[in-house]
């Protein structure tokens, strides 16, 4: 059980360093409520990265997680600002 585990965190070491960098900062500034959903949102996009043998960008982010952000997260209206702002207050 042990080796089993050592080679999964490797390979996830792994795959955690071919992630652009822009991918993990959009995906840590919008996946804020726990730890538990920041680990099921990167796995969301490895598992999708792996099954369209595709390179993890921020574009590639987005459109894995544009079901899991809301979509005033998205948007570059005044009004989002606005509340965002507002919390602040």
């Amino acid at each position: 059980m042990k080796q089993e585990l050592q080679f999964f965190s490797r390979r996830l070491w792994n795959i955690i360093k071919e992630i652009d960098e822009d991918a993990l900062l959009y995906v840590a500034e919008h996946i804020r409520s726990s730890v538990r959903e920041l680990e099921g949102a990167l796995l969301k996009i490895i598992s999708m990265s792996e099954f369209k043998k595709c390179k993890i960008t921020k574009d590639f982010a987005e459109e894995v997680l544009k079901k899991l952000i809301p979509k005033s997260e998205n948007s570059n209206s005044s009004e989002y600002y606005k509340k965002k702002v507002s919390t602040f207050l």
